[in-house]
């Protein structure tokens, strides 16, 4: 009574399939290693044209990206000088608000103390007048502690006189007067920016690099060791360099 097994006729369909992919894929390859279809592929494509075409398409690329980062390198320089611009531009501003006070270092610090009438002392004995008029008078800076019994540094004083002339006047006659003082020291005020130039100034003089170096109305000047005078702006760079 047994039955027999029927059989899906699609299967043999796929067997044929697959044995007819392999045997064309086989053929295929035979075909492709034969030296005369390889000939001819190779006069179809003209591989050094295609490669000339891949290599000039990169050159370009390339030379457009350095172009591209040429461009912001210079855009980068201009910002960089225009915040030096800038950067000068607020110094100048800066100083020009510091243009009739001085900086007075050495003055003995004590507590309580009564600042303007230490400065006026001093003043007198330059030979300022005791009724010079004194806008703002102060000192600057953290006051410093003492250690281990050794006397703290005293802070410098800032005297803002109400005019320019005033400030002139006693830097003229400090000039005049600074060897009768041996702790005692007046210089205008600078900004930091000023006061970092003026203090390599003096290390070039010591180095014997430029010949003198001062400071005035804001300004640090140095003489050359040849003449003529010449603007720290420029003479620092090149006694350095």
């Amino acid at each position: 009574m047994g039955g027999k097994k029927k059989s899906n006729p699609s299967s043999g369909s796929c067997d044929s399939n697959v044995i007819l992919g392999e045997n064309f894929g086989l053929h295929l390859l035979e075909v492709l290693n034969d030296q005369d279809i390889q000939d001819g592929i190779r006069k179809l494509f003209d591989y050094d044209r295609l490669a000339d075409i891949v290599q000039a398409k990169m050159q370009k690329q390339f030379s457009d990206l350095t172009l591209k980062l040429a461009k912001k390198d210079e855009e980068i320089k201009d910002l960089k000088n225009q915040v030096e611009i800038l950067k000068l531009q607020a110094d100048s501003n800066e100083q020009y608000s510091r243009r009739s006070t001085i900086r007075i270092g050495g003055i003995p610090e004590t507590e309580q103390e009564a600042v303007e009438e230490k400065t006026r002392s001093i003043l007198q004995d330059i030979g300022i007048s005791s009724d010079v008029e004194i806008q703002r008078c102060h000192r600057v800076g953290p006051k410093q502690d003492s250690a281990q019994g050794a006397v703290a540094k005293p802070r410098p004083v800032l005297c803002q006189f109400t005019g320019q002339k005033d400030k002139i006047s006693a830097l003229t006659k400090w000039k005049v007067a600074w060897k009768n003082f041996k702790t005692i020291s007046i210089n205008e005020d600078l900004t930091r920016f000023r006061s970092q130039l003026a203090f390599k100034a003096r290390e070039l003089k010591r180095a014997e690099k430029i010949s003198d170096t001062w400071t005035a109305d804001g300004k640090i000047l140095v003489k050359d060791l040849i003449p003529p005078f010449h603007w720290a702006a420029t003479s620092l760079r090149r006694a350095a360099g």
